[in-house]
């Protein structure tokens, strides 16, 4: 029996925490005599463990003996699926389908494909709630989320291609996770920082992420030929991204990833000392020559810099400032923020962030909106009692 697990009144049934389990026997192993045995868990109720079980039982003619020989759900995946994705996503995004599919492979890789239920998912996404992270400890309620998306685009593709007659991830709950916190800083806070690391090598680098809100993989992706110092602008064009831990260069996030952001005239002037200072350390071909095929920002002695040491770094700088502590990307969140507490257009926002769309803008930064409608509402109405002489009337009811 699992660790930390009580029985109920229930035969066969578990409590774990807050939810509760169900074991099923699968038998002696013909090589060692062991007994076997599943764990199904991650049900809210003892009904729910009860129900789960029972429609499990309930249909052998998926588990029997005329689905043997049909694809399993690994089969598919990994002959098939997969492969496909190769040629039609973005490496980071390929990665993150086989991280996510290592997830569910031990748990439902040998299912036949028409045998998968909404309960087993929902199994699946309880189980991992409770220990599918590293050792065993629990995964978080957006990577769970992000689980069922994988699953759920990989059965549609199997209806698609008519290897379904329906999408059972699509009859399955989804998990619920709180939406995560932004942490960012205020504006005070980001000029504390510059000014901190205002002497450190990649001083130009923070300025700029600060600056434009550029995603990490977006700023160690930027080349000189992306770079109009008169124009005082910037074209995203690419991104550095890891893939394992190998940097991979590949396209932007999204189709809004590709994008012109305009420089404010500080940062304009940073990147042009810090083009000087390149190019006296490490010559003209450092530059890309011509065409300005060569990365912005390298270390010291030119080689491309690796993005989880770029992260490290600026955590490193963060702790020695005793400001909040915060990840690179809360220089994007800070960005953001500050931009839309200004009352800046939150369309103006979304195409200096690359976001798909103004919805993403305004939910990931809906923290930021509470004093943009109080000045909208003061503003609207001084707008109108001024016209309409309203506030200075005398009342009579």
């Amino acid at each position: 029996m699992p660790n930390a697990m009580t029985r109920t009144a229930v035969p066969g049934i578990y409590r774990r925490g807050s939810s509760y389990t169900y074991v099923v026997s699968l038998g002696r192993d013909p090589k060692t005599g062991r007994r076997r045995q599943r764990w199904v868990g991650g049900f809210r109720t003892i009904a729910e463990a009860r129900a789960a079980r029972a429609a499990e039982a309930s249909a052998p003619q998926k588990n029997g003996s005329e689905l043997r020989g049909e694809p399993t759900l690994s089969s598919f995946v990994e002959e098939s699926w997969l492969p496909a994705q190769a040629v039609r996503v973005r490496p980071g995004t390929l990665n993150l389908y086989r991280i996510n599919w290592e997830r569910v492979k031990p748990r439902l890789g040998a299912v036949p494909l028409r045998a998968i239920e909404p309960l087993a998912l929902q199994a699946l996404y309880g189980e991992l709630l409770e220990r599918g992270g590293r050792g065993g400890r629990p995964l978080g309620g957006r990577s769970v989320q992000i689980v069922h998306a994988f699953v759920h685009r990989c059965l549609g593709d199997a209806v698609r291609r008519g290897m379904l007659e329906k999408n059972p991830a699509s009859l399955a709950d989804r998990p619920s996770a709180r939406r995560p916190e932004i942490r960012a800083w205020s504006p005070e806070q980001i000029g504390r920082f510059l000014e901190f690391t205002n002497t450190h090598r990649l001083a130009p680098l923070w300025r700029l992420v600060a600056m434009t809100g550029l995603r990490r993989g977006e700023a160690l992706g930027l080349y000189w030929s992306d770079v109009d110092l008169d124009q005082a602008r910037i074209a995203v064009r690419r991104s550095l991204v890891l893939v394992g831990n190998r940097p991979v260069l590949g396209e932007p996030k999204s189709v809004r990833g590709r994008r012109t952001i305009d420089l404010d005239p500080e940062t304009t002037a940073q990147l042009r000392r810090w083009r000087g200072r390149v190019l006296s350390e490490l010559g003209p071909a450092s530059l890309g020559g011509e065409d300005g095929a060569a990365p912005v920002f390298v270390g010291a002695e030119g080689a491309a810099l690796h993005p989880a040491n770029v992260s490290r770094t600026f955590a490193g700088l963060v702790a020695g400032t005793g400001l909040p502590t915060i990840g690179l990307h809360g220089l994007r969140h800070s960005h953001a923020t500050a931009m839309l507490a200004s009352g800046i257009s939150p369309k103006i926002a979304q195409e200096r962030l690359g976001h798909f769309s103004v919805t993403l803008t305004l939910d990931t930064y809906s923290h930021a909106l509470p004093g943009m409608q109080r000045e909208a509402a003061v503003t609207v109405a001084s707008l109108v009692d001024r016209s309409t002489k309203l506030a200075k009337s005398n009342h009579t009811w």
